[in-house]
């Protein structure tokens, strides 16, 4: 795909005519033939072979080519779950929860041929964002608000079993909430400490507080007679510089660099897509501070990934752009607009999923 040379910027009060970086006219974004129309927020990148995706009537799919083919199933057990999150730990184990209720977590061993449910939750008010791993014993799921505190749950034996504490949860506001809207919100800081991001009324990022404990791993910590311990009730709270205040704003995705120091937030309002206000925020000290990006994407964003320590790739419906400092500054590579983007791993390709089976690959030309 030819990129446009010469792009209109706005700079200091008037229209300069500059011409696009040498990265973005290296870029690529090829799309992938699929044979499903299910809408994708799901995305799970396990090596740059292995890829997985979920989403609406119950789709699941799974590439063992880095993106270019797909081999699609349907859950038996929730033909019409709308599996937001999925969490692939190799080519053959996964687990996807849906959003809304009642709540399902399924586990697979076998590429997705068969499927054991291992949580579920009837609550009406269920409803679950986001599903993310930390290594291969230590996994993490939050829900929007039941009460006055988000939705947990925790594994901390590779996901044989589950627990969904009462006490010691993350606390709500009216009209807080975790997106779903592309398995985006939750990063780990080391020491397997989760952190999410939330929107609406208000924009924060949350973080666990560290066991009170000397040299104790926290996935060894939360065994199931400790998960309600006092030690782990204190979430800390940062608000962040973002567009908020309707249920439309907030946070919708966060990425992490490889050091878990540099952090990037993006969202904005995805009833008016094109608002580039409020949109992005970065963190150097491990989210213990933010703030706004200097030149802000082209509008809502639902994506975003590290594809190296600088450069990134943010998307959502009102197109895909690139960071070449961090997070900093933005530019738009086209309108082609997806709900999720991961990186492949290896500092030159992404992959990006959306709605109507739309899957594409980004590729940066050496």
């Amino acid at each position: 795909m030819t990129l446009h040379r010469m792009r209109n910027l706005f700079c200091n009060g008037a229209w300069l005519l500059t011409s696009l970086s040498a990265l973005a006219q290296r870029a690529t974004i090829a799309p992938i033939h699929t044979s499903t129309n299910a809408s994708f927020r799901g995305l799970s990148v396990v090596n740059a072979h292995t890829i997985w995706v979920s989403g609406t009537g119950g789709t699941v799919g799974r590439s063992l080519d880095g993106g270019h083919s797909w081999q699609w199933q349907h859950t038996a057990a929730c033909d019409s779950c709308d599996w937001r999150s999925i969490a692939a730990r190799s080519d053959q184990e996964a687990f996807v929860i849906n959003a809304g209720s009642p709540a399902r977590l399924l586990h697979t061993t076998d590429g997705g041929i068969t499927w054991e449910q291992q949580y579920y939750n009837d609550d009406p008010k269920a409803f679950f964002d986001c599903l993310q791993f930390d290594d291969r014993q230590y996994g993490f799921a939050v829900g929007d608000p039941i009460g006055a505190h988000f939705m947990i749950l925790y594994t901390f034996d590779g996901g044989k079993s589950w627990q969904a504490p009462r006490e010691g949860r993350p606390p709500a506001h009216e009209g807080d909430a975790a997106f779903a809207a592309s398995n985006s919100n939750i990063v780990f800081l080391p020491g397997h400490i989760p952190c999410f991001i939330t929107g609406g009324t208000k924009s924060y990022f949350i973080s666990g507080h560290q066991p009170a404990m000397a040299d104790t791993c926290l996935s060894c910590y939360l065994s199931p007679d400790k998960l309600n311990h006092p030690a782990w009730k204190g979430w800390q709270i940062k608000e962040l510089p973002l567009l908020q205040g309707q249920s439309t704003t907030g946070a919708f995705a966060i990425a992490f660099s490889a050091n878990r120091e540099i952090g990037v937030v993006v969202g904005g309002d995805y009833a008016h897509d094109t608002i580039r206000t409020g949109n992005c925020a970065l963190t150097h000290d491990g989210g213990r501070n933010w703030e706004p990006a200097t030149t802000t994407p082209w509008g809502y964003c639902s994506g975003v990934t590290f594809i190296t320590t600088n450069w990134l790739v943010a998307t959502g419906t009102s197109g895909t752009g690139m960071s070449e400092d961090g997070g900093k500054n933005w530019h738009k590579l086209n309108s082609a607009g997806f709900n999720t983007v991961k990186n492949l791993g290896d500092g030159r390709h992404a992959i990006l999923a959306g709605g109507h089976g739309k899957i594409a690959l980004l590729e940066i030309e050496e």
